[in-house]
């Protein structure tokens, strides 16, 4: 019984859409935030996709237009290695967060 209880704990993280276990959501919205040309990060999600496996979404903005491309790839590639998620959809805007409304 107890050997079950980390397998029903997973299930149930997925079954719910947990945040898998291995992923800090405060640390990822962190270095994400810490990007050059990053004004703000917000509704940031992570989630299972399987055991093991999960996914982000975000919404992050920039200080101007021409910086997109290149903050969605560095944010990409910081999700991949260092919080070792490889799937993830991010909106890349600047437009002014609503926090600065």
């Amino acid at each position: 019984v107890v050997s079950t209880l980390p397998q029903v704990s997973s299930i149930a993280a997925l079954l719910m859409a947990g945040t898998p276990s291995n992923v800090d959501s405060v640390q990822l919205r962190q270095d994400l935030t810490g990007l050059k040309g990053v004004k703000d990060v917000l509704d940031v999600h992570v989630w299972c996709i399987t055991p093991g496996q999960g996914e982000v979404s975000a919404h992050i903005y920039v200080q101007e237009e021409s910086m997109i491309m290149d903050v969605a790839d560095q944010a990409r590639i910081l999700i991949k290695h260092r919080h070792g998620i490889s799937k993830c959809t991010l909106d890349v805007s600047d437009d002014v967060p609503p926090s600065e409304d």
